[in-house]
């Protein structure tokens, strides 16, 4: 095995790899969304879509995962900082905890309900 290969391979598996790609990607969505550049595939998330995206952001922040988020924000053209959670998890009614991501209670409320149907 070359060097090349050796050091390719550590940082693959240290997960490095992935995060280098996560932010340049980020990097890229947020230089166009900069340069007032639109892309043809990027749509406005309709308003259904919304409040997944906005369980996703909450997931992403409170999970530290910095560089995924900053992807996701990029490719999302909903500004998402505009619109409060809080709505979203009133209408889903959804009592979030501050320090977990809201979507745990969401899926502990689907298995609740799913295990006791009346």
């Amino acid at each position: 095995m070359e060097f090349k290969d050796i050091i390719t391979s550590n940082l693959e598996n240290s997960g490095f790899l992935d995060r280098i790609r996560a932010e340049l990607r980020g990097e890229i969505f947020e230089s166009v969304k900069r340069d007032g550049y639109s892309l043809e595939e990027r749509k406005e998330l309709i308003e259904k879509d919304i409040p997944i995206a906005q369980l996703l952001k909450d997931f992403l922040e409170k999970s530290s995962a910095e560089h995924t988020l900053k992807t996701f924000t990029g490719e999302t053209t909903v500004a998402l900082d505009k619109i409060p959670i809080e709505d979203t998890l009133k209408k889903l009614e959804i009592k979030q905890e501050s320090s977990s991501p809201a979507i745990y209670e969401l899926i502990r409320k689907f298995n609740e309900k799913f295990k006791n149907p009346n």
